[in-house]
C-alpha cells in the first residue's frame, strides 16, 4: 500500500502506526519526490511517519491547540513536532509552546514568516472592489478575517466595539470570514447588540478569493488576543491594506521599527480605531503604502529567503549525520 511512498513497515509496531497515514496515501507519494518537507499543519504529523527529513513551520493552531488534544489526531501531531528536524518559529509567541512540547532550542529556528510580496499585492483591477462599493455606497469596508474563536480571536471584543460605533456613525459596514469554533455564539452575540445589518458574513474561502476580499476592503482586521502577526495580518499589510489588530512586539519580533497598524486590544480601544478609520478615509490609501512598506522589508520573501535556505540545508545536513 505505501508502495512509493517513504514510509517504511519494518515490524509489528510500524506496521500498526502505518493506519494512522492511510489516508493520506497521495500526499506521501508527493512527498516521495523531494529531498525535504517544509510542513505546516496536520502535515506536521503526517511527515513524522516518513523517512524524509522535514522543517516544521507551525502557522497557530497547528502548534497551540492540535498537539495537546488526546485524541488520535493530537498525538500524531504531537509525535511530528518532536520527531522533527528542525523548526522555523516565526514568532515569539511559539516559542512557549515548542518549549512545552519539549523541542530543545537548538533545534529551533527563529525567523519571521516570509510573505510572497508579489502575489499579495495591491490590486487595482479587482472586479469585487467594484462590487461592494455599488452594493454598499459611500461605505468604509472593513475585513475581518480572523475565525469566530473568542479566546484566541477576540471576535467578541470586535463585535461589541462595532456595535457601540454603529449608534454614532453609520459609514461602515463589516465583512467576515464564517467558520470556527464560536460561530453559534457570534451569531447569538449579533442579534443581541442588534448588529445584523453592519455584519457580511462571507463563510470559507480560499486563499485567491481572500486575496481578492482583501484588496477589495479599505480596512483589515485580525485578533485582539495574543500579540502576534499571522498569515491574514501580513498577507493584508503586503497587499497595502491599513490593519487592525493587537500587537505585542514581546510576542513577535524585536524589529528596529514597529509596523505602522493600529494596535488595539480593549473593546474601546477597537472602537476608537475603527473611528479613527472612518473619520480618515481619505488617507487609508496612503496608510495602507506605509503598511506594505513595512511588510516587504521585514516579512517579504526576498529579504527572508536567505534565512529559510540556511535552515533547510542545516536541517538536510543534521539529518543526513543522523541517519
Amino acid at each position: 500500500f505505501f508502495k512509493n511512498t517513504p514510509v517504511e513497515i519494518y515490524d509489528q509496531i510500524s506496521y500498526l502506526m502505518g493506519y494512522t497515514v492511510i489516508p493520506h496515501r497521495d500526499l506521501l507519494m508527493h512527498y516521495n519526490s523531494v529531498d525535504i518537507l517544509h510542513v505546516s499543519g496536520l502535515h506536521i504529523g503526517v511527515a513524522s511517519f516518513t523517512t524524509k527529513p522535514y522543517v516544521t513551520f507551525p502557522f497557530g493552531g497547528d502548534l497551540f491547540i492540535t498537539p495537546f488534544e488526546d485524541n488520535e489526531t493530537g498525538w500524531m501531531q504531537s509525535r511530528g513536532f518532536k520527531n522533527a528536524d528542525r523548526h522555523i518559529a516565526s514568532g515569539k509567541v511559539m516559542l512557549e509552546f515548542m518549549e512545552t512540547l519539549g523541542i530543545s532550542k537548538t533545534k529551533i529556528d527563529l525567523l519571521p514568516l516570509m510573505i510572497d510580496t508579489d502575489v499579495n499585492a495591491p490590486d487595482p483591477d479587482n472586479f469585487l472592489r467594484k462590487e461592494l462599493n455599488e452594493k454598499y455606497p459611500g461605505k468604509v469596508i472593513f475585513l475581518a478575517g480572523a475565525r469566530q474563536n473568542w479566546a484566541w480571536k477576540g471576535n467578541d471584543k470586535l463585535f461589541r466595539a462595532i456595535a457601540k460605533i454603529a449608534k454614532h456613525n453609520d459609514g461602515a459596514i463589516f465583512l467576515t470570514v464564517w467558520y470556527g469554533q464560536d460561530t453559534a455564539k457570534s451569531e447569538k452575540l449579533i442579534k443581541e447588540l442588534g448588529i445584523e445589518n453592519k455584519i457580511v458574513k462571507i463563510g470559507v474561502v480560499s486563499k485567491a478569493a481572500l486575496r481578492k476580499y482583501i484588496n477589495a476592503a479599505d480596512v483589515c482586521m485580525d485578533q485582539f488576543t495574543h500579540g502576534g502577526l499571522g498569515t491574514f495580518a501580513l498577507e493584508s499589510m503586503s497587499c497595502g491594506k491599513p490593519l487592525v489588530t493587537y500587537y505585542n512586539r514581546a510576542k513577535h519580533f524585536d524589529f528596529a521599527e514597529d509596523p505602522p497598524l493600529f494596535s488595539s486590544f480593549t473593546e474601546d480601544e477597537i472602537g476608537e480605531k475603527i473611528k479613527f478609520c472612518l473619520e480618515n478615509a481619505d488617507e487609508l490609501r496612503a496608510t495602507g503604502n506605509k503598511h506594505r512598506d513595512w511588510a516587504k522589508k521585514y516579512h517579504g520573501h526576498e529579504a527572508l529567503w536567505p534565512g529559510y535556505d540556511a535552515v533547510y540545508k542545516r536541517a538536510l545536513s543534521e539529518s543526513k549525520n543522523r541517519r
